[in-house]
């Protein structure tokens, strides 16, 4: 027998709806934002979120953003909406995974098809009044995120405009 977990997982929505008793925990959250199938990732994730899955929740030096954003080689089409329903519900735009990055950076290295395709996850991240751009990128360097996040727009400008737009905007 499938756990719900598993399910959360691994499985797609119409599956682990079927065995959801509605009782959303951060446990579950964690294993949905790992699941490889974009449609069922938003899907199930999203429904544990509206059901009260904690999004601010941290569990071996992981948020729920950078589970969402290092789980998985590229970004998937509903990843931006599902960040911002996650920073909305109280994820930590500032947070410092284990490793020491920040999950901004995270964001900003997450691979796309298209710069357009990220612009809904910059936009989660940018709209949040508590995206600090001061703090540093990472535990070993001396530069801010918004210092990095600049010096990746200037090195690859055609892969960056949609980043640099929101730069831009901030100030």
């Amino acid at each position: 027998m499938t756990s719900l977990r598993q399910l959360a997982a691994t499985g797609d929505a119409q599956s682990f709806a079927a065995a959801y008793t509605g009782s959303a925990d951060a446990d579950l959250l964690f294993a949905a934002l790992t699941n490889r199938d974009e449609d069922a990732r938003a899907a199930i994730a999203g429904q544990l979120i509206a059901d009260g899955a904690d999004a601010a929740a941290v569990q071996e030096g992981q948020s729920t953003l950078s589970v969402l954003l290092g789980a998985h080689q590229r970004l998937g089409a509903g990843d931006g909406e599902l960040a911002q329903r996650l920073i909305d519900a109280g994820a930590d735009v500032n947070f410092r995974e284990r490793r020491g990055e920040l999950v901004m950076h995270l964001a900003a290295k997450t691979r796309a098809d298209d710069d357009e395709d990220r612009r809904s996850l910059y936009q989660a991240f940018f709209s949040s009044p508590r995206l600090d751009l001061s703090l540093p990128v990472n535990e070993s360097r001396d530069k801010t995120i918004g210092q990095w996040l600049h010096g990746t727009c200037e090195r690859v400008p055609d892969k960056r405009q949609v980043l640099a737009e929101f730069l831009a905007d901030a100030g």
